[in-house]
């Protein structure tokens, strides 16, 4: 059997975090860093590739399968396109195209809360149930929805934000 490595990466206010994560959860690395401060896109993603190569330098890989970004603020259900992040200048700024191109494979961007809501159904304590409503403090309190165990993000991807 093979395992697969994704890359999850969770971009806030105050720090970056990066884990190096088997497709059964196992955590194989991780790595963080304090988010430059009014910083714009380039110098996030600059931040954001640091991260990966300090994964890198714990467990070496040559591939990924897949890179999940959770951002503090909306993206496009659709497209995963950053439409607004609050509280860092990353609205706008093509991060996905940008990182897809750089490890050659699938990126998908979402709310921060959502991506840690989706974790929590995954293998944490929402796992096996079908309604949940979580709220996540950090920098800001975001909120997220699984409703029939489908997550609940609306038409513009900010359907949980409370």
């Amino acid at each position: 059997m093979i395992i697969k490595k994704f890359i999850g990466i969770d971009v806030g206010g105050t720090k970056i975090a990066a884990a190096l994560v088997s497709s059964n959860g196992k955590i194989l690395a991780r790595a963080k860093t304090v988010t430059p401060q009014n910083a714009r896109g380039k110098e996030i993603l600059k931040t954001l590739l640091e991260v990966v190569d300090e994964l890198r330098e714990d467990y070496p890989f040559t591939r990924v399968d897949g890179i999940g970004v959770g951002i503090p603020g909306i993206a496009d259900p659709r497209t995963n396109a950053v439409i607004v992040t609050p509280n860092i200048k990353l609205a706008g700024f093509p991060l996905k195209n940008a990182l897809s191109r750089r490890f050659k494979t699938k990126v998908i961007i979402d709310n921060d809360v959502n991506c840690g809501l989706l974790g929590e159904q995954w293998l944490g304590v929402a796992r096996n149930v079908k309604h949940v409503i979580g709220l996540f403090p950090g920098t800001g309190v975001g909120g997220g929805i699984v409703i029939d165990g489908k997550l609940f993000s609306g038409s513009q991807g900010a359907a949980a934000e409370l």
